[in-house]
C-alpha cells in the first residue's frame, strides 16, 4: 500500500491504519482554530480574521478601510486611540473557502505524515521485540545445552570416582 509519498509493506508496516474519526477531529480543531484567530502581528498562520492596524487618523484609516469593504471584508471590531486606528476584518467568503481547502489539504498531509511517522516508530518497536524473543529462546537453548554438557561432565567424573574406588577397594596383595 503507498500513500503519495509514504510507502508501506517494505520497510514499514502500516500498524496504524487511516482513522477517518482521528482525521475529522484534527480537521475541526484546524478549523476551530482558523476561525477563531486573527492574522496578524502575534499570529502569522492563516485564519478568517486580519487584524488591520493603521497609525494615521482616523479620516484617512477609514478611507482607506473602505478600500477593504469593497474587497468583500467585513468589520467585525474597532479601535481608535490617538492616532492608532485598530480593526478586526472578516475575509470575504471565496477567500475563507479557498484557505479551507488549502488547509483541509495541509491537515490531510499532516496527519499522513504523522500516522507514517508513527507507523515507522511502531515497526522499529516490534522489529526489537522480535529480536528479544529470538535472542531469549538463543539464550534458553544455550543455557539448556550448557546445562546438559555439565551433566554429562559430572556423570563422567562420578564414573571415573567409582572406577577409582572399586580398583582401590580392593585389598593389596601381602607377599
Amino acid at each position: 500500500m503507498t500513500t503519495s509519498e509514504f510507502t508501506y509493506g517494505g520497510q514499514v508496516i502500516e500498524f496504524f491504519k487511516h482513522d477517518e474519526k482521528e482525521f475529522s477531529e484534527l480537521l475541526d480543531q484546524k478549523i476551530s482554530r482558523y476561525n477563531d484567530n486573527s492574522e496578524g502581528l502575534y499570529f502569522k498562520e492563516p485564519a478568517a480574521n486580519i487584524d488591520w492596524v493603521r497609525n494615521k487618523p482616523i479620516n484617512t484609516a477609514l478611507l482607506e478601510l473602505q478600500e477593504e469593504w469593497r474587497k468583500g471584508y467585513t468589520l467585525i471590531s474597532s479601535q481608535y486611540h490617538t492616532l492608532d486606528f485598530r480593526a478586526q476584518l472578516r475575509k470575504p467568503d471565496k477567500v475563507i473557502k479557498s484557505e479551507l481547502r488549502t488547509l483541509t489539504e495541509q491537515v490531510r498531509a499532516d496527519y499522513e505524515r504523522s500516522r507514517y511517522e508513527r507507523n515507522v516508530s511502531e515497526t522499529h518497536r516490534q522489529v526489537e521485540i522480535t529480536l528479544s524473543i529470538k535472542r531469549r529462546k538463543e539464550e534458553a537453548k544455550a543455557a539448556a545445552g550448557l546445562a546438559a554438557a555439565l551433566a554429562a561432565l559430572q556423570e563422567d567424573e562420578e564414573a571415573a570416582l567409582a572406577d577409582l574406588r572399586r580398583a582401590y577397594a580392593e585389598p593389596a596383595c601381602s607377599q
